[in-house]
């Protein structure tokens, strides 16, 4: 239950006019009632009713009580009982008419689980979860759930750092609201899994490691002393996923002896002199884990078909006696991908039955390389020539790009272009007139010169320069061996695997909703593109356990303006200190939407009937940037709870809620520029539902199943627009529905789109802040996954500008931000408060490293205030 609550004491009012500039007026429209009349409402109600079928029975309620609550009490062994329902009753009298029964069982507190979903380019359909966590009603409602992403990067590297070259985000899911200090808001959020660009999840490994794709990555710190005893660095480069290039270093003692583990801090990476943002995704090579896979079809010459078992015999003897530890696996060129022979096996023995039991008869070559690419092999040695049944898809190759290297031994009649395209797109080599007796030597000869390779490097490079591109690894000091080598863009790259998908998913009472936040399942370069953007929004999910009164709406937000006060008296100090904390502990707003379609419906009560959702209910804002081009603004009335309406008289009630309900509609189309009303103006309308929608076209399907099974589908009978009212067959509950589900869209195109070429400015618009105050509350956020994080990420070296003005100045700038939150007419982008400023600081403490001041649109009023 809310409590209402007003800390603003005139003496502190007086004080808040001493900051507010003294000519300040209300800029843009005043305030006004949305269809003050009810005409908009009553239009959208009446162009449903007639397309509704009959409705079904009403839902009668009897007010009156029909059990009560007793107390059973155990005096001397005797039984009595108490009834507190009525004044004046005495002990031992029920004053009921039936005999007392034992009250059921208690059942459980309702709950609510929100899932923060991605997916990849190189498998765009397998979702993978983010982030999740579970709430009692008790503990979110009346509250916000902002899913969001932060960017570990500190103050420099984010003001010179494009967010294409953003390499890694931390999903977290904050409540805020009512009730709630900085420790409890705490204690109820939660921080998921890391996610690199790529796709691939930061996940903790043994001896101290992280694991990524299924490789271990060493965190460092590295010791001075390891870094002085490398003495010499080798690499191998691929820029076959262009721009994304990917370095295989080796690092070796005067000794020769090999060293690895060493971590993200003792790598710089350089390209054309230029420091790279890149990310360590291999620090210690391991065992050779090497699949030999046949090529069975009638072309291959009989050495390597019938005599398969002595070559393949041959090769693991050899590699098992060079390579302690090393393992082997056998396969089978098939149709629709490869036949395996076994599992990874370490004795000649084990190998030996599997090259027995080899089979296969097809020639689909990409197919059964791209089955290996997401196994933990190390090496596949395909025997073949190349002549394939099949193509590569852009998924395969981007998984391909991603595995392991191919060693193609070429035999009988070899398609040349087809085996070179195999070898680069995997970093690996195409061995020429190979024989039977040789193939042993060139399998370990090629795994004696990646074994060494303890490290995989990737960054992304420029886009546009030099047909050659110059790249130095080097070692920080007080390391001193370093390498330059090279490498020539491809006229036809590889699309490197990134997030292409990011989904939401909220589930109560059975029910579950999923939106998608950016993307979708095909993975194309849209996708990733929309996935880039939104990485830097936020969804800001508003939970109610019933809509609250006006009054209750009016004392949150004025609190929201109150939580500003020490953050005011600080700037007007001289303490630095006190400027960061009271910044810190500034809380962010909740958006607009939120609080205005959380109130209650009009006329929604009356002393006949009443309008109400049984359970939870959730209303979600979307805030997403589509880089260097706008920031587009959603809002989504989730279909988890319908509201109904019962009646105490036994009168019909789903019309009723199909009249009230339609006032979210009306409500949608005074306050979005893109709406459902607008959208089917004019149009035609006809009844369908969730499934027989689609057959209006191929971009109905998914419209409206299954999130809409339960509700009749009203959409354009031509299926011109993909917009439509969805009603619930058995409460009357209107919903308007656009592309991507929800009920608006806003777009914000000002010349300020410009600032989102960085991440900092990326994150000052559309940012999502914590207000985390101290490393200990976020290790209760489990921080070992940030700190996990921290440790893969090759950050810029050197000093940035000074950062005491700069702090009070954007500390300022956030302030006046806050500020605008509501107030009509404010520029709607400044209106999205850079709230990163706190987690940034914190992190600036796990990684040792400064972090990020965030700038917001707010400079002409903090000149104004003299800061």
């Amino acid at each position: 239950q809310r409590a209402l609550d007003y800390p603003a004491t005139a003496e502190q009012t007086a004080r808040w006019a001493k900051v507010l500039p003294a000519d300040a007026t209300l800029k843009g429209p005043a305030p006004s009632a949305l269809d003050p009349d009810g005409g908009v409402r009553a239009a959208i109600a009446a162009a449903i009713t007639p397309l509704l079928p009959a409705p079904p029975a009403p839902l009668a309620f009897d007010p009156k009580p029909t059990e009560v609550p007793l107390v059973k009490v155990v005096v001397d062994g005797g039984t009595f009982f108490a009834n507190p329902n009525l004044d004046g009753a005495a002990f031992g009298q029920t004053l009921t008419q039936g005999a007392p029964e034992p009250a059921p069982e208690a059942t459980g507190e309702r709950t609510i689980t929100v899932t923060v979903s991605g997916a990849r380019s190189s498998q765009p359909k397998t979702a993978f979860t983010l982030a999740q966590h579970t709430w009692k009603a008790s503990e979110v409602a009346g509250r916000t759930i902002t899913a969001a992403f932060a960017t570990p990067m500190s103050r420099t590297d984010a003001a010179r750092t494009k967010v294409s070259a953003a390499n890694a985000f931390i999903p977290m899911l904050v409540v805020r609201g009512d009730g709630l200090d900085l420790a409890q808001s705490q204690a109820l959020s939660a921080v998921g899994t890391p996610v690199l660009r790529d796709g691939a999840l930061v996940t903790a490994g043994p001896n101290g490691h992280v694991v990524i794709d299924g490789e271990p990555v060493s965190l460092g710190p590295t010791a001075d002393a390891v870094l002085s005893s490398v003495q010499t660095l080798t690499a191998d480069v691929s820029a076959a996923a262009f721009p994304d290039v990917e370095l295989l270093v080796s690092a070796k003692s005067g000794a020769g002896a090999a060293v690895s583990d060493l971590g993200a801090d003792a790598f710089v990476i350089k390209e054309g002199g230029v420091t790279m943002p890149a990310l360590l995704k291999r620090t210690r090579a391991g065992a050779p884990r090497v699949v030999l896979l046949f090529d069975r079809s009638s072309s291959i010459p009989s050495e390597f078909l019938t005599g398969a078992a002595s070559v393949g015999h041959s090769v693991a003897d050899a590699v098992f006696t060079q390579f302690p530890g090393a393992q082997v696996q056998v396969a089978g060129i098939d149709i629709n991908g490869p036949t395996v022979a076994g599992a990874m096996v370490s004795t000649l023995t084990d190998v030996d039955t599997q090259l027995a039991a080899l089979s296969g008869a097809g020639s689909e070559v990409w197919t059964s390389l791209d089955f290996f690419a997401t196994t933990k092999a190390t090496l596949v040695v395909v025997i073949t020539d190349a002549t394939v049944d099949d193509t590569l898809s852009p998924e395969a190759a981007a998984r391909l790009v991603a595995g392991p290297p191919v060693l193609v031994a070429g035999v009988g009649t070899v398609d040349a272009t087809t085996a070179a395209r195999m070898a680069s797109l995997t970093h690996g080599q195409v061995l020429s007139n190979v024989s039977a007796s040789g193939l042993a030597a060139s399998v370990t000869g090629f795994l004696s010169g990646r074994v060494p390779f303890d490290y995989r490097i990737v960054y992304r490079a420029p886009v546009a320069g030099f047909t050659q591109r110059q790249v130095t690894v080097s070692l920080r000091a007080p390391g001193v061996a370093t390498l330059s080598t090279s490498y020539t863009p491809p006229s036809t790259p590889v699309e490197a695997s990134a997030l292409s998908a990011l989904y939401l998913t909220v589930e109560t009472d059975g029910h579950e909703v999923t939106r998608t936040l950016a993307g979708s399942a095909l993975g194309s370069a849209a996708d990733r593109e929309a996935v880039a953007g939104a990485l830097f929004g936020r969804a800001v999910l508003a939970v109610e356990a019933g809509p609250p009164s006006l009054s209750t709406l009016l004392d949150e937000h004025l609190t929201e303006r109150l939580q500003l006060e020490p953050l005011i008296d600080a700037l007007r100090g001289t303490d630095q200190a006190a400027v960061i904390e009271a910044q810190k502990r500034t809380l962010f707003r909740v958006p607009p939407a939120l609080r205005f379609f959380s109130a209650a419906l009009p006329g929604e009560a009356s002393t006949d009937d009443v309008t109400f959702a049984d359970g939870l209910t959730a209303t979600l804002s979307v805030t997403r940037p589509q880089l260097g081009v706008k920031v587009v603004k959603r809002f989504d009335l989730l279909p988890l709870v319908p509201r109904r309406t019962v009646s105490f008289s036994g009168a019909q009630t789903y019309v009723t809620t199909v009249q009230r309900t339609a006032a979210m509609a009306a409500f949608e189309s005074a306050r979005f520029a893109t709406n459902t009303a607008k959208a089917l103006a004019g149009k035609t309308l006809a009844r369908f539902d969730a499934s027989s929608v689609e057959a209006l076209g191929p971009n109905w399907v998914g419209a409206a199943y299954p999130t809409y099974s339960d509700y009749h589908v009203l959409a354009p009978s031509d299926g011109s627009v993909v917009a439509f009212w969805a009603v619930h067959q058995q409460t009357g509950e209107v919903i308007g529905v656009l592309p991507g589900g929800g009920l608006g869209e806003d777009e914000s195109t000002e010349a300020l789109v410009d600032r989102l070429l960085s991440i900092l400015d990326a994150a000052g618009r559309a940012g999502e802040a914590a207000g985390y105050n101290g490393v200990k509350e976020w290790a209760d956020l489990e921080a070992t996954k940030v700190q996990l994080l921290g440790g893969v990420i090759m950050l810029f070296e050197g000093e940035g500008s000074d950062p005491r003005g700069d702090l009070v100045h954007n500390t300022c700038n956030f302030f006046t931000d806050q500020l605008g939150g509501q107030i009509p007419g404010w520029n709607e982008l400044g209106g999205l408060a850079g709230d990163l400023q706190s987690l940034y600081d914190l992190l600036g403490r796990l990684f040792g490293r400064e972090m990020p001041d965030v700038p917001t649109p707010g400079g002409q009023t903090c000149s104004a205030l003299g800061f």
